[in-house]
C-alpha cells in the first residue's frame, strides 16, 4: 500500500516565522523573540504542550474551530517525539538518530524514512522534501533565532496570559502574519502564538497555547519505536 506522506501530517502551526527581510527600525520585537528562543535552544533535554486551535472557515462565512493537543520531547542532538490528539486523529512522529517514524493510530499504519541524524537538518529535510508539517518546529530549531526574519514587526505592549505578564509582539512578511507573547520573567518563554497564511484563500489562521513542562525525565526509551498492534506499514512518497 502507498500513500503520500502529506496525509499523515501533524496537525500543527509549523514555523511561526519565515524567510524575508526585517526592517533595522524595528529591532525590539526580535530581541524579545530571540531571547526567549536562545534559551531553548540551549537546553540539551526539554518537553513542552501545546493546545492547538485551528479555525476552519467555511463558504458561509462562518468558523468551525478545532482543537489538537500535542506533546513534543526533545533530545538533542538526534531524538524527536511529538504526539497529537484531538476528536478527529490520533498521531505520532518519532525522529531517532536518522530514522523518521510517522504513525497514524486511527487509520492503524504506520511508515519509515531515512533523514539525517541531527534534529535541525533532519527538520528540514521533512519540511522540504516530504510536505510535513512539524508542529512547533520554532521551538525545535537549534538555531530559530537565526531563521527569523520578517518585513515588520510590532510591539503591542505588556498584557497578561493566563494570569502572566508577557510582552505581546507582531510580525508580518507577505503572506504570513504572528503575533506572540512572551513572559516577562528572567528567562523568558513563548506563552503563546497566533498565526495568519494567507498564502491560502480562506487564510488559515491558528492559535497556540505553550505550557512548558517543569523537572521532565527524558529518557532514550521516549524515542523508541514500535509497530501499534494490527497497523500497517506503508510507502512514504514525496
Amino acid at each position: 500500500m502507498n500513500i503520500y506522506v502529506k496525509t499523515l501530517t501533524v496537525v500543527g502551526t509549523g514555523l511561526i516565522l519565515s524567510a524575508s527581510t526585517l526592517l533595522a527600525k524595528e529591532r525590539s520585537p526580535l530581541e524579545i523573540i530571540d531571547k526567549a528562543l536562545q534559551h531553548t535552544e540551549k537546553m540539551d533535554k526539554y518537553a513542552f504542550e501545546a493546545k492547538i486551535t485551528e479555525y476552519d472557515v467555511q463558504e458561509d462565512g462562518s468558523v468551525i474551530p478545532y482543537h489538537y493537543d500535542t506533546i513534543v520531547k526533545v533530545d538533542r542532538p538526534n531524538k524527536l517525539y511529538v504526539k497529537s490528539k484531538s476528536k478527529y486523529l490520533h498521531r505520532s512522529h518519532i525522529f531517532n538518530n536518522g530514522l523518521y517514524s510517522m504513525i497514524d493510530y486511527e487509520n492503524k499504519n504506520y511508515g519509515q524514512f531515512t533523514v539525517p541524524k541531527n534534529i535541525d537538518k533532519a527538520l528540514d529535510e521533512v519540511l522540504k522534501n516530504f510536505d510535513v508539517e512539524s508542529p512547533m518546529a520554532s521551538l525545535i530549531y537549534s538555531n530559530m533565532d537565526q531563521r527569523i526574519k520578517f518585513n515588520s514587526s510590532k510591539y503591542l505592549g505588556t498584557v497578561k496570559v493566563e494570569g502572566v505578564a508577557c510582552d505581546h509582539i507582531s510580525f508580518k512578511s507577505k503572506h504570513k502574519e504572528a503575533e506572540v507573547w512572551v513572559t516577562k520573567e528572567d528567562i523568558p518563554k513563548i506563552k503563546a502564538y497566533t498565526t495568519i497564511d494567507k498564502s491560502s484563500m480562506p487564510p488559515k489562521k491558528e492559535h497556540t497555547r505553550i505550557i512548558w513542562i517543569k523537572n521532565t525525565s527524558i529518557t532514550d526509551k521516549d524515542f523508541l519505536f514500535s509497530i501499534p498492534k494490527g497497523s500497517e506499514k506503508i510507502t512514504l512518497k514525496k
